[in-house]
């Protein structure tokens, strides 16, 4: 069951994608480039692209489609009902998205990220609607999903399944779970691509804390 709303199409994404050359898959912004004693040259913004697989590619981002589509007939209507309500205004937040819900007979309520006093840099404050659809399904609504995902420095592999991400996300807690399982797992690759190391808050366990999953 395709959300075409919230998903270019494969063919578009990739229609150019299949016939890049692996070097112009390397952007350089050039602002704070620094010449290395070895010749080379180090950027801070760099987006190295150097071996990417774009079958593999291509593979994650239908999986991603696929994860973000409605598991069921019955929860797919529910789900292009909250997001028709959605999609009619720009700068959704929290707020206004429980306003408009309730108004139109939605049983909603605001959800909170599950708190680690043990540790606060595993805890990222964040909030997000939670929607009562029917018995045993419960709607997660986040009006600021993608930014959740944003890196400071991304592959060319990173930063296309990171465009594909749904800026507002409706779907069920079973979906989500499944989707940030995917995004940890491009997130850690990331991060050794960029050699960099992984922060806590960025770890899979954390990431489910933010939506108290």
């Amino acid at each position: 069951m395709a959300s075409g709303v919230l998903f270019k199409s494969n063919s578009q994404l990739f229609g150019k994608a299949m016939t890049y050359d692996v070097d112009a898959a390397v952007e350089e912004v050039g602002l704070f480039d620094m010449d290395l004693e070895n010749g080379s040259t180090w950027s801070p913004t760099r987006k190295v692209a150097s071996s990417v697989d774009l079958s593999k590619l291509q593979q994650d981002m239908a999986t991603l489609e696929t994860i973000c589509d409605a598991s069921s007939v019955k929860e797919d209507v529910i789900l292009r009902r909250v997001r028709r309500v959605l999609k009619g205004e720009e700068g959704w937040n929290t707020t206004t998205a429980i306003a408009k819900l309730e108004s139109l007979g939605y049983q909603v309520e605001l959800g909170h990220s599950r708190k680690m006093k043990r540790d606060i840099f595993r805890t990222r404050p964040h909030s997000f609607v939670r929607l009562d659809a029917d018995k045993g399904l419960s709607i997660i609504i986040d009006t600021n999903f993608r930014a959740s995902f944003a890196v400071a420095r991304s592959s060319f592999y990173y930063s296309k399944v990171f465009e594909q991400l749904p800026n507002v996300f409706v779907g069920s807690e079973d979906r989500l779970r499944l989707l940030v399982f995917f995004m940890s797992e491009q997130l850690n690759r990331n991060f050794v691509e960029m050699s960099m190391p992984c922060p806590p808050w960025r770890e899979k366990s954390s990431l489910l804390n933010t939506w108290a999953l």
